[in-house]
């Protein structure tokens, strides 16, 4: 997850794609319960973050027991415009964990 949206936020927001349906979307997430041992990277911005958005980001890392919080230090939102090379470091992290089994680092 790159700055993911927790579902106590979503309320909060809109869906700018018409492609997508914002009922469908939050019902979704709404459901989402845990991802069991699945790797997971939840890439948190460091700039901007309010404590509560800190908080909610923490929660999303316990989707999973094979989960890692980064803080994103030098990016706001957009950590994939910010810090490009931290979110693809982070996907071939995971996704070497969900090929191999192993935990992420």
């Amino acid at each position: 997850l790159v700055d993911g949206t927790h579902q106590r936020f979503l309320g909060e927001f809109t869906l700018a794609s018409e492609r997508l349906s914002e009922s469908k979307v939050i019902a979704d997430a709404r459901k989402l319960g845990s991802l069991g041992k699945r790797p997971l990277a939840v890439l948190t911005r460091g700039i901007g973050a309010g404590t509560r958005w800190q908080a909610a980001q923490k929660d999303l890392a316990k989707l999973s027991t094979n989960a890692k919080q980064v803080i994103a230090t030098s990016s706001g939102h957009f950590i994939q415009t910010s810090q490009p090379d931290l979110v693809v470091s982070w996907v071939r992290r995971v996704l070497s964990s969900a090929r191999t089994g192993n935990a992420l680092p």
